[in-house]
């Protein structure tokens, strides 16, 4: 495997997108498609979240991918993310602040016309265990994007514009940290570990 892999540099990852919800499955996974749209013709798609995320508004990785497949994916300029709107699709789980909205209906109508406009099909989701490191290595180095969630201990923005890192304690009163997609878009094997 070569030692660094960065699909930034190649030219082939989309937009950058600000999440503003919950939906970091639905950015990560349509940042994918992104991604893969830039391996077959060579420029980056920019395919609608809220399509995407329509078809199964759960915060779950796994659930964004297969509930997807077989679906069609159309342009984000046809129905940009309005979060807003995205995070009332939410189901309910009593635990909500007050003036909090969740458990509305999904536009099927929107999600039917952005069908009829259709860009592309997804036609296959690869689930591939988190702890197989060396796997998710050569899928990078391959030129594919990788979706991962994680269990999230803190998040804090530091180093250059833009730049997150990972930082604090794995546990808050002895409760893991919240879950979070994020896309991994190349690492760098250096002698003090591989950081992606």
């Amino acid at each position: 495997l070569p030692q660094v892999v960065d699909h930034r540099a190649d030219g082939t990852e989309g937009p950058m997108r600000k999440q503003g919800g919950p939906l970091c499955t639905a950015f990560s996974f349509t940042s994918a498609l992104d991604h893969a749209w830039a391996r077959w013709t060579g420029a980056p798609g920019f395919f609608s979240v809220m399509q995407v995320w329509g078809r199964y508004y759960h915060k779950n990785e796994e659930q964004a991918g297969f509930a997807n497949v077989g679906e069609v994916v159309s342009n984000e300029t046809d129905w940009p993310y309005d979060h807003n709107i995205a995070d009332t699709w939410r189901n309910c789980h009593g635990d909500e602040k007050p003036g909090e909205v969740c458990g509305q209906p999904v536009d099927t109508a929107k999600i039917s016309e952005l069908d009829a406009k259709a860009i592309a099909v997804i036609t296959k989701v690869e689930v591939i265990p988190a702890s197989q490191v060396d796997v998710l290595k050569e899928k990078l180095a391959a030129g594919q994007d990788v979706v991962l969630q994680i269990k999230m201990p803190s998040l804090a923005t530091a180093g250059t514009p833009g730049a997150t890192y990972l930082v604090g304690n794995p546990k808050k009163n002895g409760k893991p940290g919240p879950n979070h997609a994020i896309l991994l878009s190349g690492y760098a094997m250096t002698p003090n570990g591989t950081y992606y």
